[in-house]
């Protein structure tokens, strides 16, 4: 009996799914209302990003090349 019942929740744990690390992440944390963290690759501190950065407080929110 206790076999069977070993046997019963050895089975349970097999067919649960464990949560891959990767799927807890959200890469866009701190990206909102013009936050300084971007997903993109940042060189060293932070000193060159490859991301664009949006102007804020008009309609367009256009992309600005000099910012």
């Amino acid at each position: 009996m206790r076999s069977l019942a070993l046997l019963a929740v050895l089975t349970l744990c097999l067919g649960a799914r464990a949560q891959e690390p990767a799927e807890c992440v959200d890469p866009f944390i701190g990206t909102t209302n013009f936050g300084t963290a971007n997903p993109g690759a940042v060189t060293p501190h932070g000193m060159m990003s490859v991301v664009p950065f949006n102007v804020m407080g008009s309609e367009e929110n256009v992309y600005d090349k000099d910012a």
